[in-house]
C-alpha cells in the first residue's frame, strides 16, 4: 500500500510506541531500515486515547508495533492506512482462457495502481519519484490498463521543465537530486514519440520541440567528431550509464548506450518530420546512420555473431553481455540479416528462455527491451511464453505486486531483500 497510516492508541503519560513500516518481515520482525531509509515513526503518548495519522504517505506491506516504554498497557485500535485512489473513467480489462495470464494482468494492474500516485513512482517504499525510463514503461501500461493519457503528458512535461541549461535532462523528477544518466535522458524522445503515436497531441509536441532540440544538441556537442558516437561520458561529464543491473562493461564507447542514442535520434527525426521540420529530421537520420555504422565497426564480432559491450582506445571489450546485444537490435544498430543470429545466441525456445539472465540481478525492468525486440522480430509466441513463465514464477513465489528482482531458479518463499512493489 501507499498511503498515510492511522492509529487510535491509548496509554499513559510518556509511554513510547515505535511503529515500524516496511516491505519485509524476517523471522517475525519487520525490517526498520532498507537502503538507508528508516521506516519508523515514534509516538510519545499522553494520558487517554489519541488519534495519530502519518502526515506523509509511505509504502508498506507490514506494520510492526513496539512498546519501547509502557507504564501499564497500551491499547491499539483502528489501525488502518488512508490510501488515495484516482478514479479512471475508461479503465481497460482483460480476460482469456489461461488463468495465469489473467492473474498476471490483475497483479500488474494492482502494481500499477500502487505506483501511480499523481506521479509514476518507481516504488512506494523507495525514492517515491519518477525515473524517465521506468515512468515511460509505466505510462504506456497506464494507457491500456486505466485509459489515462494526461498523466503521461504531465510526466513528460515535468522532465522537460527541469532540463538544465546545457540540454542535459535529469533522470529523476521531481527531486532535489541531479542524476545524469545518459541512457535514461535519451529515452525521453522515445517516450515522447510513443506518446504522440497514441494521442496525436500536436500542442504538446510543439511545446516540447525546443527541449528536444536542446537535448540532442547537448549530446551532439559531446559526441566524437566524425563517428558521432558517445564515448567516455563518465570521465567527460560525470555521467553514469546504467542500462541494466548486472555485469556490463561501461567503459569507453558503450554499445548499449549508443544503441539507445540511435533509437533516440530516429524517434526525434520522426517527431521533427511530423512537425514539418524535414531538414532537421533528415540530419538526425543521417546522424543515427553514422552512429550505427561506427558501433558496428567498433563492436561487432563476426566470428561470435555478437556485439562486444564496447570499445576503449581502439580495443574491443572482452565482454559480450546479452543486454548490449538486445539493445543493438532495439536501437537499430544491428543489421537485419544478423537479427536471428543474435537472438538465437541469447535465448532458447523453452524455459528458462534467457540463456544468460539467471541470477540475483534478473529483473522485470530490462524485459521491456527483450519483449519489445521479440515482438518486433515477430517472435510473438516466444514472447508470450516468456511472460507466462517469468511473471508466473513471481506469482508462484507469492507476489501480490511485482517485485524488483526475481531469479526464477530461486526456491519458493525466498524473495530477495528488494522492493516488493516495483
Amino acid at each position: 500500500l501507499y498511503g498515510c497510516p492511522e492509529i487510535v492508541v491509548k496509554g499513559s503519560d510518556d509511554d513510547i510506541l515505535d511503529m515500524v513500516f516496511g516491505e519485509h518481515c524476517v523471522a517475525g520482525q519487520v525490517l526498520p531500515m532498507l537502503e538507508g531509509r528508516r521506516g519508523v515513526s515514534t509516538l510519545v503518548l499522553g494520558a487517554g486515547a489519541s488519534v495519530w495519522r502519518g502526515c506523509q504517505p509511505r509504502g508498506l506491506r507490514y506494520a510492526m508495533l513496539f512498546a519501547r516504554h509502557a507504564a501499564n498497557s497500551i491499547e491499539i485500535s483502528n489501525l488502518r492506512v488512508c490510501v488515495r485512489e484516482t478514479p479512471f473513467s475508461a479503465a481497460g480489462s482483460f480476460q482469456c482462457s489461461d488463468g495465469v495470464f489473467n492473474e498476471i494482468w490483475d497483479t500488474g494492474r494492482r502494481t500499477l495502481g500502487s505506483t501511480l500516485q499523481v506521479h509514476f513512482l518507481d516504488a512506494p517504499s523507495r525514492d517515491q519519484t519518477q525515473y524517465i525510463t521506468d515512468a515511460m514503461i509505466q505510462s504506456w501500461a497506464s494507457y491500456h490498463v486505466f485509459g489515462v493519457y494526461d498523466l503521461a503528458a504531465k510526466a513528460i512535461e515535468e522532465f522537460a521543465r527541469v532540463q538544465f541549461e546545457t540540454g542535459e535532462m535529469n533522470a529523476v523528477c521531481p527531486s532535489d537530486m541531479f542524476l545524469h544518466m545518459p541512457d535514461y535522458s535519451l529515452m525521453w524522445p522515445v517516450w515522447l514519440h510513443r506518446h504522440y503515436l497514441y494521442t496525436g497531441d500536436n500542442d504538446l509536441l510543439r511545446q516540447l520541440l525546443p527541449n528536444l532540440l536542446r537535448l540532442l544538441g547537448y549530446y551532439n556537442s559531446i559526441a566524437i567528431p566524425g563517428s558521432e558516437v558517445l564515448s567516455g561520458l563518465d570521465r567527460l561529464c560525470g555521467a553514469y550509464c546504467f542500462l541494466d543491473h548486472g555485469d556490463i562493461d561501461r567503459e569507453g564507447m558503450v554499445t548499449g548506450l549508443n544503441a539507445i542514442y540511435c533509437r533516440s535520434l530516429l524517434s526525434s527525426a520522426w517527431l521533427l518530420n511530423q512537425a514539418g521540420d524535414v531538414e532537421r529530421a533528415s540530419a538526425l537520420r543521417r546522424r543515427a546512420s553514422h552512429v550505427a555504422q561506427a558501433v558496428r565497426q567498433m563492436a561487432w564480432d563476426e566470428a561470435r555473431g555478437l556485439f562486444a559491450d564496447g570499445s576503449t582506445g581502439g580495443r574491443r571489450s572482452a565482454f559480450f553481455s546479452w543486454q548490449s546485444n538486445v539493445l543493438a537490435i532495439y536501437g537499430g544498430v544491428a543489421l537485419p540479416e544478423n537479427y536471428d543470429r543474435i537472438f538465437d545466441a541469447l535465448f532458447c525456445p523453452d524455459a528458462p528462455y534467457e540463456l544468460f539472465a539467471a541470477g540475483e540481478t534478473n529483473n522485470p525492468f530490462f524485459k521491456y527491451f527483450v519483449l519489445e525486440a521479440a515482438f518486433a522480430l515477430e517472435r510473438r509466441e516466444w514472447a508470450m511464453r516468456l511472460i507466462r513463465w517469468y511473471w508466473g514464477r513471481m506469482l508462484e513465489q507469492g507476489a501480490v505486486t511485482w517485485v524488483e528482482f526475481l531469479d526464477p531458479a530461486s526456491l519458493p518463499g525466498s524473495p530477495a531483500l528488494c522492493s516488493m512493489g516495483h
